[in-house]
């Protein structure tokens, strides 16, 4: 007699989870319809184990051509579930690496030979036989039943750990705990093949598969009317390799000014009903909400990319309702045609991802797939790599310009520049990378392991940079943000026992608009011993009363205002230079490329210079050469 108990209910779960998740929108990702095949399998096995096993009870009841075909259902199918099982866990490490093909076959053949083995039994009665006393095991029983389960689940096994280092924690562990349950549960069955449970085994199995990885609602917006970022991944990582496809992409301008002026829960009502626009106006078309005010159509390489742009752009001139007002919104496309991008489905993710936030904070009114945006948003995601690389590494350089003391022309202090190389070790420009590290939030990180490597070259070669009072380090007002810049710049000055007078900061004059936690921070930086230095002064909005509002040591002026003094002398600069002076500031005129520009600065009251009349940037070892120079 077979124990029953466990198999009714296994019956009942299992129907559930079909039934919602059929009904449930999905993405059409093979994944997916591997975890349909898997449930298919998995119903009928559980359907044959309980009729088969109760027909054999009773198998004076029914003919052997019954009891024959039930069996044989049941056996055909527990294979073909475990080794489902294993195909799935192939399409999940498809998604972050590659699954050998060679292994994929392997597993078809060894499935193709059990199943063979299997129906060949009414012949040879290799798995099971039946005659007049019923129901018998056959000798290769344990090879088709347990030698190819264990075959299957080890293989998943050794796939998952030799790829563990790819995949995210929580997944590696889902499809590491699952392959531990349906062990536990073959183990269990080999001891007690008349207790019915392996099926409600597999179904704890399941349903970790589902929570991890196919719950339907996973994938989607809060709306449920389109997918989500990891699902638009998903989607582009499977057909990148195998079919063409089209994107059309458009983002909302200044979408995070939108959140902070009508609020975030009137912008998202924004979203979602531009969501149901696009799903009901596309219906043929995967649609997908990237966060951020950034959505996305996915097709075929038919798609009609400009016609639908502009039955968008038209929606776009009629105001939406974010549930307490009508707002207008602009929007920027980014379209993507795989067929004439030669890249990796991660590396066109980012360059859309980079395009559509670039259209969004410059208000272009469109982007679209064209050779040179390619070479554009390519050369952008390069310098994002580098950037990463260089600050993963700690190999962020730092370059010195001397700055030099009118009076006597002797090196007086210096600014520390920091600089990455690309993978040929050709130096990218600050301009581009600086920026960058801005935008992603990596700012903070860059400038702590520059002040960091200018504290311990202090320290390290004091006595090599002969006049070298200070030296002056870039700040972003981004890093300001961080509560704790004060104490973390201490603590990087006491680790390198420094005193904090050797170190400046240098703001850009833009940095210092209406930036009310600037100088907060700035007051805070000041009472802990730092000083600051006002860079680039006379090129934006700065003005003498501002000036008043912040204790800067010195004041940079800006090498336009310089060079054009120089080639038009008016009476204005001599009249700043004169009123900063006369603050308690003192000056540096930067851009000076000669002897002539030196001596006028020095006329009009400048007390340090800086430019290439005495030094362009240096690696640290040729600046203490330079120093070495200096001294003699």
């Amino acid at each position: 007699m077979w124990n029953y108990n466990y198999i009714i209910p296994s019956i009942m779960i299992l129907l559930v989870f079909l039934v919602y998740y059929v009904l449930r929108p999905k993405l059409p990702v093979h994944r997916n319809s591997t975890f349909v095949i898997l449930l298919l399998i998995d119903l009928a096995t559980v359907y044959f184990d309980y009729t088969a096993s109760v027909a054999d009870e009773s198998f004076t009841e029914h003919s052997q051509t019954t009891l024959y075909a039930l069996n044989l259902g049941y056996f055909v199918f527990f294979i073909a579930r475990a080794a489902w099982f294993a195909f799935f866990t192939m399409d999940v490490l498809d998604q972050y690496t590659t699954v050998n093909r060679s292994i994929r076959k392997l597993t078809a053949l060894v499935l193709a030979a059990a199943e063979l083995v299997t129906l060949s039994s009414p012949v040879t009665g290799a798995v099971f036989s039946i005659d007049g006393s019923g129901y018998h095991s056959g000798y290769l029983y344990n090879a088709a039943v347990y030698y190819s389960f264990t075959f299957f689940l080890l293989l998943s096994f050794v796939l998952v750990i030799k790829k563990s280092d790819k995949l995210p924690r929580i997944e590696c562990w889902s499809l590491l705990a699952y392959q531990m349950v349906l062990m536990a549960g073959i183990i269990f069955r080999y001891l007690n093949p008349r207790v019915l449970i392996m099926d409600l085994i597999c179904l704890v199995a399941i349903i970790i598969l589902f929570l991890t990885f196919e719950n339907p609602d996973k994938l989607r917006t809060g709306s449920g009317d389109a997918f989500n970022y990891t699902a638009f991944q998903m989607l582009v990582t499977e057909r990148h390799n195998n079919k063409r496809y089209r994107i059309l992409s458009f983002i909302i301008h200044s979408y995070n000014e939108y959140c902070g002026i009508i609020g975030g829960t009137q912008i998202e009502h924004c979203s979602t009903q531009i969501c149901r626009y696009l799903s009901e106006k596309f219906p043929a078309e995967l649609l997908f909400y990237l966060g951020n005010g950034r959505f996305a159509l996915f097709g075929s390489d038919n798609m009609d990319l400009d016609t639908m742009s502009e039955k968008i752009r038209e929606r776009f001139k009629v105001p939406w309702d974010s549930g307490e007002e009508s707002i207008y919104l602009d929007i920027s496309f980014v379209q993507v045609d795989s067929g004439v991008l030669n890249c990796t489905s991660d590396r066109l993710i980012s360059m859309m991802m980079i395009a559509l936030d670039n259209a969004g904070s410059e208000k272009s009114t469109g982007i679209s797939d064209t050779s040179l945006t390619v070479r554009m948003f390519d050369h952008q995601l390069n310098i994002k790599r580098n950037l990463e690389a260089a600050l993963d590494n700690d190999s962020v350089e730092v370059f010195y310009q001397p700055i030099i003391d009118s009076r006597t022309g002797r090196i007086a202090a210096a600014e520390a520049l920091a600089r990455i190389r690309d993978e040929n070790g050709k130096i990218i420009p600050p301009v581009e990378f600086i920026s960058m590290a801005e935008k992603d939030g990596q700012i903070s990180l860059l400038g702590e392991q520059v002040f960091r490597k200018v504290c311990h070259f202090i320290k390290d070669h004091e006595e090599d940079m002969y006049g070298v009072e200070w030296v002056n380090v870039n700040v972003s007002p981004y890093q300001f943000l961080d509560n704790d810049m004060p104490d973390i710049y201490l603590g990087i000055i006491d680790e390198c026992g420094v005193p904090v007078s050797k170190v400046h900061f240098e703001l850009t004059e833009e940095s210092i608009v209406d930036y009310s936690l600037l100088k907060v921070q700035l007051s805070n930086m000041n009472e802990a011993g730092f000083k600051f230095v006002l860079d680039d002064y006379g090129s934006g909005y700065s003005n003498l009363i501002r000036l008043r509002s912040y204790s800067f040591e010195n004041i940079k002026i800006d090498m336009e205002i310089v060079w054009d003094y120089c080639s038009s002398p008016s009476p204005i600069l001599p009249a700043f230079i004169k009123a900063i002076r006369e603050m308690g500031h003192s000056v540096t005129a930067e851009g000076i490329e000669n002897e002539d520009m030196a001596q006028m600065m020095f006329k009009l009251g400048c007390d340090y210079q800086q430019g290439y009349a005495y030094s362009k940037p240096l690696p640290a070892d040729e600046f203490l050469e330079y120093c070495s120079r200096m001294k003699k």
